[in-house]
C-alpha cells in the first residue's frame, strides 16, 4: 500500500499529499491508500494535531 492522497477538514489541500491547516488544534485527517498491485483504494481516518 502507498499514500495516495491526505484531506485535511481545517485547512486547504494545496497538492494531493500537502496540507495547509488553519486551526492547530487536534481535527481528523483522512488518508487514502492505494495498493500497489490492483489499486484497491483504501481510506483511513485519524486524529492527528
Amino acid at each position: 500500500m502507498s499514500l495516495d492522497k491526505v484531506k485535511d477538514p481545517a485547512g486547504i489541500n494545496a497538492t494531493k499529499k500537502i496540507t495547509v491547516s488553519f486551526y492547530l488544534g487536534p481535527r481528523k485527517y483522512t488518508q487514502i491508500l492505494v495498493c500497489n498491485k490492483c489499486s484497491h483504494k483504501v481510506e483511513e481516518k485519524y486524529w492527528g494535531t
